[in-house]
């Protein structure tokens, strides 16, 4: 037990495995409430692509796109090239599977 909690603190790696485990059981709004919620863990690529993979697999492109456009709503600084090309070919994809 640490400050009090018990389990892990929260961190990149914990915040990333709980949203990407919401997403996966189709509860991407339960993983965009975590990615509010949790303001001690510094942004981080790891917690944003977890984020977008649950939007993406609740088939929510417009949440998505909100967070692709503006990071900055949870504190992320803005995303660096390889980073925007991965968003680039996600939001192909949800055009594709819109259209």
């Amino acid at each position: 037990m640490r400050d009090g909690r018990e389990g892990p603190q929260p961190n990149a790696f914990v915040l990333s495995a709980a949203i990407n485990a919401c997403g996966g059981a189709g509860q991407w709004q339960e993983a965009l409430r975590l990615l509010e919620a949790v303001q001690e863990v510094p942004p981080h690529q790891r917690v944003y692509n977890a984020a977008l993979a649950a939007c993406d697999k609740g088939g929510q492109p417009e949440a998505a796109v909100r967070l692709l456009l503006d990071p900055q709503l949870w504190g992320a600084p803005r995303a660096p090239p390889e980073a925007r090309a991965a968003h680039s070919a996600f939001l192909r994809r949800l055009a594709k599977r819109d259209a």
